[in-house]
């Protein structure tokens, strides 16, 4: 059931743009480990479900929110270390994190285990979902287009070309 709604929800983020999808993945996530402590408290298999489903959604958005910023904001020539630096930041949060919250669940129960993982992933997500909602509110103003958002990191370059001081790029 996750693996579907990853699946729904990756077509469906083609559509929207990098920082809704970013705004919308870490609102979902959010609201998908508070579901799994609620679960945790009922015993529910509805409720189960319906945070499985809600965390693959989020998962899509979150994935495709977040490659599509690297992608969109990066410099060409740094935008492949910008991704892999993406990937390694995501496998090194699983990574340690697992390991972690299973060293908790062992030591303290899954109730828990749950409640210290929701709080942990919400303070990241919570980051994600401000950072997601002010961008939102910058490129929605008049006259914003990416090109600008990127332009503006390298005006001072491209004000120095126009100057007549040109800079050689060393390109290996």
């Amino acid at each position: 059931m996750f693996a579907a709604f990853i699946a729904v929800s990756a077509l469906l983020a083609r559509r929207l743009r990098p920082w809704t999808l970013v705004t919308v993945g870490a609102a979902g996530s959010v609201a998908a480990v508070w579901l799994f402590v609620v679960t945790s408290a009922t015993h529910s298999m509805a409720v189960f479900l319906l945070a499985s489903a809600c965390a693959g959604a989020a998962y899509a958005f979150d994935f495709a929110g977040g490659l599509t910023v690297l992608n969109t904001y990066a410099a060409p020539h740094h935008r492949a270390s910008m991704v892999s630096g993406g990937y390694l930041a995501g496998y090194l949060a699983q990574g340690v994190g697992a390991p972690v919250l299973g060293w908790v669940v062992t030591a303290h129960g899954l109730p828990t285990g749950l409640l210290t993982g929701a709080a942990s992933f919400s303070v990241f997500f919570g980051a994600a979902l401000l950072m997601g909602l002010v961008m939102l509110s910058r490129t929605r103003r008049p006259g914003f287009r990416v090109a600008d958002g990127v332009a503006a990191r390298s005006a001072p370059a491209a004000q120095r070309a126009a100057d007549g001081v040109h800079e050689t790029v060393d390109r290996k």
